[in-house]
């Protein structure tokens, strides 16, 4: 995970360069010679940028520490940009009401002692220091840009639509959990403590259990039985109050009232949940603590009505055990045809499309031997491979090991993003395991506007918001966001990072 970190550092210190350089500069007016100006324009910042186009790229650990030190010296020129385009414009203001002009005075005091100008130079004085250790890396650049297609496509991508997550080898396994949800004959005992049937989908990360159980969440016979379905993702962390207000949520389908008592709001979800027949789906559940989790189930075990269901998903079979599961199902390891349709669905589009290229058929084939089988591996890998050339396929198995385990694909689907997607992608690492956007717009789309991650050309008609929807739609079209169909146009996110 560390050396993932490391290798976001360049992604997301690029846009900081970009500021200064087009920005700063300008501001030093008469404090500047003409040659220096040149030296910083023409050579020092762009040898910094050519270096960290490769580490965007590519995760390159020699260059990791002077990035770590870029990066700082970078943070702190900014800020001081910052403070110095606040004071300007401020200054700007030539009409405004006389308490703000008495805040203004006294604002003054305090940073009258402070030069900006100074300031702005001493910390691109540090960046100059800085780069002149960069030459010991062009040896770097010039390889990058010399022999690495994989990582270099110029071309901006069109904005495809996601493909659907389609159920290939699970067949059996979801008729049998649909039956036991439907069925009047699986009412269970006293025994167990809970008296609303409980099932469990186990297996391990990335075996396809999410999906599964969206399949089952959406099976027409599954629709039809029940009142009400409610979907909320768990996580490591079982926070029983937590997870109530999503699950109202769920079933209101806007924001829950801030209540801060945990009775209150059990006894609001009793009065929803009344005289329904309902399903609740529990997705990534990691608890092992028995008492917690009655609890929880109050509200359901107290009003549910006959027929009404839990549905789990968790990663081990401990969670089913402690938490007196009725009924589990062990998801195995898919046979090698149904495997094969997985990447086929996301790699071509189509699972009986024919590949009439020999070789390329081969190199999928051989891709798909070093992916272990992980459903969300092949997701990831095919959905990154789909479009793409026989030469970036071939490039893509001599990764093979990094393409093992589960994670490993994962971070090679990463590092196939071009820098700009890897920036805004990395930023969502800021939300929890499982956020769903609730709205694109507000909770994705804008953050990266804010933080200066969206590229428009000076020249173009596109807006700024439209450019930032096409790189989620990206984003979306390569599975690094998963559309939740059972709450409408929601989205989530994978926990990569």
């Amino acid at each position: 995970m560390d050396q993932i970190a490391l290798s976001l550092v360049g992604p997301i210190v690029s846009p900081i360069f970009d500021k200064l350089q087009n920005a700063a500069l300008p501001y030093f007016g008469g404090d500047i010679t003409e040659e220096e100006l040149q030296h910083l324009q023409n050579t020092i910042l762009p040898k910094i940028r050519a270096v960290l186009l490769v580490a965007e790229a590519k995760n390159v650990a020699v260059l990791q520490p002077w990035l770590v030190t870029l990066k700082e010296a970078a943070y702190e020129a900014e800020d001081v940009l910052d403070m110095y385009k606040y004071q300007r414009l401020k200054a700007q203001v030539s009409s405004v009401p006389k308490f703000i002009k008495t805040l203004k005075k006294t604002a003054r005091v305090v940073v009258a002692p402070f030069s900006f100008k100074t300031a702005l130079r001493k910390s691109m004085e540090k960046l100059v220091k800085i780069a002149d250790g960069i030459d010991q890396f062009t040896p770097l650049v010039s390889n990058f840009t010399n022999q690495d297609p994989m990582n270099r496509q110029q071309k901006h991508a069109a904005s495809v639509s996601s493909p659907s997550s389609p159920v290939f080898g699970r067949d059996l396994q979801r008729d049998s959990i649909v039956n036991m949800l439907i069925s009047a004959a699986n009412e269970p005992s006293t025994s167990s403590g809970s008296r609303i049937p409980v099932l469990a989908i186990y297996g391990i990360g990335g075996a396809g259990k999410t999906t599964l159980a969206q399949s089952i969440n959406n099976d027409p016979r599954v629709v039809e039985h029940f009142d009400t379905k409610m979907w909320v993702h768990v996580s490591r962390i079982f926070d029983a109050h937590a997870i109530t207000k999503k699950i109202i949520e769920s079933i209101d389908k806007g924001e829950c009232p801030r209540v801060e008592n945990f009775d209150v709001l059990q006894s609001k979800l009793k009065d929803m949940l009344k005289s329904k027949k309902f399903l609740l789906v529990l997705d990534d559940v990691w608890c092992l603590d028995k008492e917690l989790w009655d609890q929880m189930l109050i509200p359901f075990n107290e009003v549910g009505e006959m027929g009404s269901r839990i549905l789990i998903t968790c990663r081990a079979e401990e969670v089913t055990s402690k938490l007196g599961v009725h009924h589990s199902f062990s998801l195995a390891e898919l046979e090698d045809n149904d495997y094969w349709s997985i990447f086929m669905h996301y790699s071509f589009g189509d699972v009986k499309k024919e590949i009439n290229d020999p070789q390329l058929l081969e190199l999928a084939r051989e891709i798909v031997k070093k992916l272990s089988k992980s459903p969300l591996a092949a997701r990831m890998v095919g959905s990154s491979l789909r479009g793409k050339e026989v030469e970036y396929w071939k490039q893509t198995l001599h990764r093979g090991d990094m393409l093992k385990d589960t994670l490993g694909a994962l971070y090679w689907s990463f590092e196939q993003l071009r820098p700009h997607l890897q920036r805004c992608f990395a930023l969502c690492s800021l939300y929890p395991k499982g956020y769903y956007f609730k709205n694109v717009e507000e909770d994705c789309v804008r953050l990266w506007i804010a933080q200066g991650f969206i590229e428009v050309p000076s020249n173009s008609t596109v807006t700024v918001e439209d450019e930032a929807m096409s790189y989620f739609n990206e984003l979306l079209s390569k599975s690094f966001f998963q559309r939740k169909r059972m709450i409408g146009m929601k989205c989530t996110i994978y926990c990569m990072i």
